[in-house]
C-alpha cells in the first residue's frame, strides 16, 4: 500500500504539479551561476552545438560504431568510433568519406594513460581536433599518442575527407 493509494485524482495532480514547480525551481541555472567555470561551460556549450550540428549522433549506434569501455586499475575510461549512417542527399561526399568521429573520455577515477591511436586503429594525420576539455592544449592528433587524462576531461576528433 502506498501513501498515494487514498488520494483524490484533483489531490494528486496538485501534488504532480508542485512537485514539477519544485524541481524547475531547483534546476535554474541562475542558483548556480556563481559555482559554474567559464571555461566549462564555453566547453559544454561548444559540445552542445556540435551535437545539434550532427543530429545523426543522437540515433543509435550501427553495426560499424565502436564503443568501449576500460574499467581498470582504478579507472573508466570510454572510447568510440562513429561514422554518419548516410550522407545527405545533397552531399557531394561519397558514402565512404562522409563524416567520422573519435572519441576518448575519462569517466571516473585516478589519471590513465590512453592508447586511442591503437584502439581504434587511427593514423593520426587523417584526424582532427575539434573538441577537447578545459585542462587539455593539444594541438593535433600526433599529440593523442600516449595522452593522459583526468577525470572528466575528453577529446573529441573528425576524420579529415580523403582527397582521390
Amino acid at each position: 500500500m502506498t501513501c498515494f493509494q487514498h488520494l483524490e485524482a484533483n489531490q494528486l495532480k496538485t501534488f504532480a504539479r508542485d512537485y514539477m514547480e519544485d524541481s524547475h525551481e531547483f534546476s535554474r541555472v541562475s542558483h548556480f551561476a556563481d559555482q559554474v567555470e567559464g571555461d566549462r561551460a564555453a566547453f559544454n556549450l561548444s559540445l552542445r552545438q556540435y551535437r545539434r550540428q550532427n543530429p545523426w549522433l543522437m540515433s543509435n549506434l550501427s553495426g560499424t560504431d565502436r564503443f568501449n569501455r576500460i574499467s581498470e586499475w582504478g579507472h573508466t575510461l570510454f572510447y568510440g568510433l562513429r561514422k554518419c549512417p548516410s550522407p545527405p542527399e545533397s552531399s557531394p561526399l561519397p558514402s565512404a568519406q562522409y563524416k567520422q568521429i573519435a572519441m576518448v573520455a575519462h569517466m571516473g577515477g585516478s589519471p590513465a594513460q590512453t592508447a586511442l591511436l591503437d584502439w581504434l586503429q587511427m593514423d593520426p594525420s587523417q584526424w582532427r581536433l575539434v573538441l577537447q576539455t578545459p585542462g587539455l592544449s593539444l594541438s593535433n592528433g600526433e599529440a593523442l599518442q600516449g595522452l593522459t587524462l583526468q577525470d572528466g576531461q575528453a577529446v573529441l576528433l573528425e576524420r579529415m575527407p580523403q582527397l582521390e
